[in-house]
């Protein structure tokens, strides 16, 4: 017996999905089903840099991406562990087969959301355009365990995108990528200093572990205040304030 049609339609869907990612990214996916835990594809951007008359492709940042054939609300309430976990940026991409164009909408807003919210048994991923954001996640306070996380959507791709397209494309997804970078390793360390999408607005968060934490931090602030000091002073010098820290010189283009 043949497989279902709708499992070949999905099937078509990835591999033209695939192939749009390819013109910009080095694309990898799981070798089988059961391998596939919440991303069809792994990707590492690349920029084209041009030496001796021939193209090289220059790696960027990597990220995880889930293919899908509409914008609708999905629930991923059985993969919540993998993106609490996952330590690279997470998109939702949206293909429209009519149009061949791949929209990617940005996980953006999970290391805030599971910084502040704590356990989760359900989440759902609502796509949507950025101007209809109102809030990050749904809801924003309260002890319920019913959450919709909201990505805004970043960009269009075509299968016949231009060079100039693409190279627009790598420059937006690597912006979005960094910015997410961030906001995981600030989750990570435990800072909870989150960066805004428009570079200006900062999101911190605070608990019952934040005196502790915030020692930690300050100490480390401070430390980064002594190697600035000491980099225009030329001694090098031990801070020990509970912690100790042993600065060693290193020159920086920060």
């Amino acid at each position: 017996m043949t497989a279902p049609y709708y499992f070949r339609r999905g099937w078509d869907r990835e591999k033209l999905a695939e192939y749009i990612l390819s013109r910009f990214s080095f694309v990898a996916k799981p070798s089988t089903v059961s391998d596939d835990l919440g991303s069809d594809f792994f990707c590492t951007l690349f920029r084209l840099e041009e030496k001796d008359g021939r193209d090289y492709p220059l790696p960027l940042s990597s990220f995880a991406i889930q293919i899908k054939s509409n914008d609708d609300p999905f629930d991923f309430s059985a993969n919540i562990t993998y993106l609490q976990n996952l330590e690279i940026p997470f998109f939702w991409g949206v293909l429209n087969e009519g149009t061949k164009r791949l929209s990617v909408f940005s996980g953006e807003n999970l290391p805030v959301f599971f910084s502040h919210v704590g356990q989760v048994r359900k989440l759902k991923i609502k796509p949507l355009e950025r101007r209809q954001m109102s809030t990050l996640y749904d809801p924003k306070e309260g002890s319920q365990y019913n959450y919709t996380v909201m990505f805004p959507m970043i960009l269009n791709m075509d299968v016949d995108s231009t060079r100039q397209d693409l190279n627009g494309n790598v420059d937006t997804f690597q912006g979005m990528c960094s910015l997410i970078h961030r906001n995981i390793s600030t989750r990570k360390t435990e800072e909870y200093i989150f960066d805004g999408y428009d570079g200006q607005s900062v999101t911190i968060l605070a608990g019952s572990g934040s005196v502790r934490q915030y020692r930690n931090n300050f100490m480390k602030r401070l430390a980064e205040m002594g190697i600035l000091f000491t980099t225009h002073m030329g001694i090098l010098f031990t801070i020990v304030l509970g912690i100790q820290f042993t600065i060693s010189m290193k020159t920086s283009t920060i």
